[in-house]
């Protein structure tokens, strides 16, 4: 399972410690750092959002959401 960015965010909220807060920040550089890639080469963003369908229909279908 993977966090993201919204729960990273509010994961954020709860821990309080120093190393926490360190390892939430390079989370969040890494989801700007992705986010950056994705709009400078549309394929690989067309590729990213299929397979992001591909999942949200499979999920719908065996009703994890």
């Amino acid at each position: 399972m993977a966090f993201t960015e919204q729960g990273v965010a509010m994961l954020s909220s709860v821990l309080r410690s120093p190393k926490a807060v360190k390892i939430n920040i390079e989370i969040m550089r890494a989801f700007v750092y992705y986010r950056q890639i994705l709009l400078q080469n549309q394929d690989l963003y067309k590729k990213v959002k299929e397979l992001d369908d591909k999942i949200a229909r499979i999920e719908k279908e065996l009703g994890l959401k």
